[in-house]
């Protein structure tokens, strides 16, 4: 059996959607016991140092990579491996498709064996580098920005974030600099002591518009002037903001949120139309590669001018006001108040009249669909949920309806193939596509888009 601190030869024969490789270790004990090795590549065969054994699987580090993979490539990131942001900059963009590909099908072997549809090829993002519009840095006890370790909460200092506009590591050098200047104190996780404890900043790609918001444990803010007058300097900063999270909890956001300068909320032009975005609000990250999504699920679904769309977690309503020409009314349902503010000033911004929200705060998904109109009864549904998936409720609401048109867009393939085995289970809808589309090259995530057809048998 494998301990810990033991050296070992590999060879990497497939990858995990965690984003490790995968090799396979046998001697007189077991046999073909699981190693995740970090930065490997399916291909390449490496001798690696044991670090950590469980009962049915360990992680090792590479010592040394004996015969590398053909799809090896030159890192360029000088964190990689210690960030836990990027999980694929040592491997070919083509490589990395092909193991986002395998583990979505892998994900839904296992959670919808029964699936009647291939799951695609995913589809590549626009962009590889500097495609996202948003960041969340924590600051490390010594008053640096950077992100998580690989499943740890240490913070590992990032100077360039090759995945974020330039902007982002100057603004975040603004926040260093001015902890150091002032001595100002930085969150301590495990004691729930100090200010500062994360850096936020969004970037609308299509105007420039950028928004910083500061989250601190306070909304007492020392030298206040004198931050805010560098972050106001800086080209494109039309907000600041100030979050106020004083729980001891690892949820990044509290409940105010206070501007402290520039304006409410910033804009973006997404798919023809101009968005206004608050701090708090949903928007995909990769804004180029989700005109290319919504425009998928558009057409996948053929609206028509007769339908009525109903926008489930529609966020700030890109997606419904997106659709808003070919169909004849959109009623889009969010939790998030100030996201359904957003997507009212969204139509009046674009003049679109044929579309109301509404907060599922307020009264349940299906209190909402219950109370519409015979005239506004949707045939057609678009789902965008949280990572966690569909609730029961909802689900039960969608089974009500029993549109003639639904497409599911997930970030979680696993939380997805559950809740369409669910929807496949209780007699109402099928699959009849599932696509991969790259939101987030190099890193382990992918989201999927499916489009579902009525189970009338």
């Amino acid at each position: 059996m494998l301990s810990k601190n033991e050296r070992i030869t590999l060879k990497i024969v497939a990858m995990s959607g965690e984003g490790f490789g995968i090799g396979r270790y046998s001697d007189e004990t077991v046999r073909d016991f699981v190693v995740f090795v970090a930065s490997s590549a399916v291909g390449d065969t490496v001798e690696v140092l044991v670090m950590k054994v469980l009962k049915n699987y360990a992680f090792a580090k590479i010592l040394n990579i004996v015969e590398a993979s053909p799809a090896r490539i030159e890192n360029d990131c000088p964190v990689f491996g210690k960030c836990g942001g990027c999980r694929y900059r040592h491997i070919s963009y083509d490589a990395e498709l092909r193991c986002k590909t395998e583990h979505v099908r892998d994900v839904f072997k296992k959670n919808y064996p029964k699936c009647p549809v291939p799951v695609l090829d995913t589809i590549p993002s626009v962009r590889t580098d500097c495609y996202r519009n948003k960041a969340q840095f924590p600051i490390s006890p010594d008053g640096k920005c950077g992100y998580y370790a690989v499943n740890s909460h240490r913070v590992v200092p990032v100077d360039t974030c090759l995945l974020t506009p330039p902007v982002f590591n100057d603004v975040a050098k603004i926040v260093e600099e001015y902890i150091a200047k002032y001595s100002v104190s930085v969150y301590d996780e495990t004691t729930g002591r100090g200010l500062l404890r994360h850096v936020c900043i969004r970037k609308a790609p299509k105007t420039g518009d950028i928004s910083v918001v500061l989250v601190a444990t306070s909304d007492v803010l020392p030298h206040k002037p004198q931050l805010l007058s560098r972050l106001s300097s800086v080209e494109g900063i039309k907000s600041v903001f100030l979050n106020v999270n004083a729980k001891n909890t690892n949820v990044i956001y509290g409940p105010k949120n206070i501007l402290i300068w520039g304006d409410s909320a910033i804009a973006d032009i997404l798919c023809g139309l101009r968005f206004e975005i608050s701090p708090m609000s949903f928007y995909q990250v990769n804004s180029e590669t989700c005109e290319m999504l919504y425009n998928y699920v558009k057409d996948g679904l053929y609206l028509e001018k007769t339908d009525i769309l109903l926008d489930l977690y529609c966020g700030i309503g890109t997606i419904g006001l997106s659709c808003a020409d070919r169909v004849g009314y959109v009623i889009g349902i969010e939790a998030v108040r100030d996201a359904v503010e957003n997507a009212y000033r969204n139509a009046a911004l674009n003049g679109i009249e044929n579309a109301e929200f509404f907060s599922s705060s307020a009264s349940s998904t299906s209190d909402i669909i219950a109370s519409l109109p015979r005239e506004k009864f949707p045939n057609a549904v678009i789902v965008d949920p949280p990572r966690k998936g569909l609730d029961e409720k909802t689900i039960d609401a969608i089974m009500n309806i029993r549109p003639e048109k639904f497409a599911y867009i997930s970030c979680d393939p696993a939380t997805l193939a559950r809740d369409l085995n669910i929807f496949d289970s209780l007699g109402g809808y099928v699959p009849t596509s599932i696509q991969p589309i790259d939101m987030f090259p190099r890193t382990k995530h992918v989201e999927c888009v499916v489009l579902l057809s009525r189970n009338e048998g």
